[in-house]
């Protein structure tokens, strides 16, 4: 679940966004953007102890409708997704009205869930990377090829698009054996409470939540949310 070391891992070598999204059109437009925003195409620091985050990734559409109550309808895989929007591609899913308000919520950053969902929408890459960041950092960390090009304050537009982070406390157990160590899943950091000067069971997650939305005709939207779990 977590590692407790820092073991002698290489750097990881840019790879043109590839670490975050796979193969298609989604891929291509990172690309083309990291030359606009350097570092984009880079994973983080952390990322180096991360085996893998493919098949860590969960999906659903929660979606309102015009009688004002809500439907659910949970994603297996990737495939479902790019038939999902395919089909709304199509005009299949879509009231005589033409008025759809749908929230589409993703956990995890598995490359084929980016694809699928950054294919279609093809919000601003930055969305999925700095909520792949993370915000502690060791000496190690420091020597990262990662170097992200920060916002202009007139551009934040909160109502597009918002990211929050938070600390959430959990009871690890024996296994929480360092004051500070990595979640092998999504690379967080946990920092470990303890009691004069003893170590406890009970660590500190750091967690981000971001959202994105983008609105259509006639009063529709589409609202995005990413959000890591340990």
């Amino acid at each position: 679940m977590f590692r407790q070391k820092q073991a002698a891992i290489p750097p990881q070598q840019p790879d043109g966004g590839r670490w975050l999204c796979t193969e298609g059109p989604y891929l291509d437009y990172i690309t083309k953007m990291d030359a606009l925003y350097p570092g984009i195409g880079d994973s983080g620091a952390q990322n180096e102890h991360i085996s893998s985050r493919v098949g860590h990734s969960r999906s659903v559409l929660l979606e309102l409708t015009p009688d004002r109550t809500w439907t659910r309808q949970t994603f297996k895989n990737p495939v479902e997704i790019k038939t999902h929007f395919k089909d709304r591609s199509d005009g299949n899913l879509d009231q005589s009205t033409g008025l759809h308000r749908r929230i589409y919520i993703l956990e995890g950053l598995d490359p084929n869930y980016v694809e699928a969902y950054g294919s279609y929408f093809f919000m601003d890459p930055r969305f999925f990377v700095r909520q792949e960041r993370n915000d502690l950092w060791n000496l190690e960390d420091m020597k990262s090829h990662s170097h992200d090009t920060p916002s202009l304050t007139s551009l934040i537009d909160p109502e597009r698009y918002l990211r929050i982070k938070y600390r959430e406390v959990r009871q690890f157990g024996p296994r929480l054996k360092h004051w500070r160590t990595t979640c092998a899943v999504t690379g967080r950091h946990i920092a470990a409470i303890g009691f004069e000067g003893k170590l406890d069971s009970i660590g500190a997650v750091a967690r981000k939540f971001s959202f994105w939305s983008k609105e259509g005709k006639n009063g529709s939207w589409d609202g995005k949310s990413s959000q890591f779990r340990v």
